[in-house]
């Protein structure tokens, strides 16, 4: 059996190593996880991954042999609303692992917030500033109710592939909870509560809270022996 995990930095691992590492997936916790379980086990997650990018991903790790479908177990991250991905002409993903698709050297990662890091990469001649105007003109137009809708969209629209594929999977959100309103009621009760780890709709039951209130003292950690406790027990 193979575990197969996908998601963003708490899954991938990044910045175990060093500043602004991008992603150890040797030292993240789907490895310690697969290893515990007896497991082969597989780690696609990038650091800023969106759920556009989880989503667009896993479909093609298992298009790419269709035998994976009878013997994975799949686990993802799910990292909030606030992101998407764009293509472009050239190589803008650099020093990737080799269990990463091809494809994702020339997916960008779009977050809200990342101006300075995308100004650098302006500068160094990595991104265009047509892409800079593109990321602006994506923070703006994009409404709040836009980015949830989508965001209910995309969980659901994997939770149905894996279904349809008789995949066992489990779900969990990184740091942000679900939205209860009534606006999204008829995204989020299509949503399988039962393969979620915890309630999908508690902030206190995401990854980062956990992690925070077990261990106060540590800022943002990242502890892959613990979460897999967690997934375990």
């Amino acid at each position: 059996m193979m575990l197969f995990a996908n998601g963003c930095s708490h899954t991938a691992g990044a910045e175990i190593e060093f500043e602004s590492q991008n992603c150890c997936h040797e030292k993240a916790w789907p490895k310690h996880l697969a290893d515990h379980l007896n497991m082969e086990w597989t780690n696609i997650a990038l650091s800023g991954g969106s759920a556009e990018r989880i989503i667009r991903t896993t479909i093609q790790w298992f298009g790419e042999d269709i035998r994976r479908i009878k013997n994975t177990f799949v686990i993802i991250g799910w990292p909030g609303p606030w992101r998407s991905e764009i293509e472009l002409n050239k190589q803008v993903n650099f020093n990737l692992p080799e269990n990463l698709l091809k494809s994702d050297a020339k997916w960008q990662a779009i977050n809200i917030g990342n101006n300075e890091s995308y100004l650098k990469l302006i500068k160094a001649g990595i991104l265009s500033k047509e892409f800079y105007k593109y990321y602006q003109s994506w923070c703006l137009l994009r409404t709040h109710n836009q980015r949830w809708i989508n965001y209910f969209t995309d969980i659901v629209c994997l939770q149905s592939y894996l279904k349809s594929l008789r995949i066992p999977y489990l779900f969990f959100h990184t740091s942000s909870a679900l939205l209860v309103s009534n606006e999204y009621f008829s995204f989020s009760k299509q949503i399988d509560i039962r393969f979620w780890m915890n309630s999908p709709f508690k902030e206190d039951d995401s990854f980062c809270k956990i992690l925070a209130n077990i261990f106060p003292n540590r800022p943002n950690p990242i502890i892959p022996i613990l979460f897999m406790n967690l997934l375990i027990f």
